[in-house]
Parts: structure tokens; C-alpha cells; sequence
């Protein structure tokens, strides 16, 4: 993948953008940290089953709990993965210019 390619938009990629993105990566990270605890077994545990009817409900809460869970979970793995790429993008240019800049630098020197 050369310079400019791909997912991180190319050159413009500074260091700070880069913080900003692992930023980024980390608050997803927290937001799915935030969706695990409330859906932990020990939450459920705590709440009082009472009658047959109210298991039945709370079943049906419980199930449409873990799916909501699951859609939240794929979206923010999605979101991690391009998130991802774009990192893994951005460095790739970086070391593509650095690269560029050293056999530029090792002509200059030839040359001379």
C-alpha cells in the first residue's frame, strides 16, 4: 500500500490526528465496557423472580436484553475495525514517507 492509499486519507495524517483516533478507539472501548456491566448475570441475579408470570417477563426482558446487547456489540466492533484500519492506514504512510525521505536523502548523498 503506498503512501496516500487506502483508508487514512493519506499524507495529512498527523501524529495528533492519530491521538485523536486512538481517542476514539478508547471512548467505543469504554461505551462497550458500559454495555457489558449492564447486562451482567449478576445485575439479573439480584431482581426478585415472584410469581411464574413474572419469570415469563422477565425472561422475555432478559432475551430482548442480550439482542439489544448483541446489535450494540457488532455495531461497536465494526466501528472498532475501521477504526482500526484507519490507524493501521495512517501509519503505513508514515512509513512510507519516512522511507521516501531516507533513499531521497541517500540520492542526495550519492550525488554529491
Amino acid at each position: 500500500m503506498g503512501a496516500g492509499d487506502g483508508v487514512g486519507g493519506g499524507l495529512e495524517c498527523s501524529p495528533e490526528q492519530v491521538r485523536a483516533r486512538v481517542r476514539e478507539v478508547e471512548r467505543v472501548l469504554e461505551r462497550l465496557s458500559e454495555l457489558h456491566r449492564s447486562c451482567a448475570p449478576e445485575t439479573d441475579a439480584r431482581l426478585p423472580l415472584g410469581t411464574s408470570g413474572q419469570a415469563a417477563g422477565l425472561k422475555e426482558v432478559f432475551g430482548r436484553r442480550s439482542r439489544e446487547f448483541r446489535l450494540a456489540l457488532w455495531v461497536t466492533i465494526a466501528e472498532l475495525r475501521k477504526i482500526r484500519q484507519e490507524l493501521l492506514a495512517s501509519v503505513r504512510t508514515y512509513l512510507d514517507v519516512e522511507e521516501a525521505l531516507v533513499h531521497g536523502f541517500d540520492a542526495a548523498g550519492k550525488r554529491r
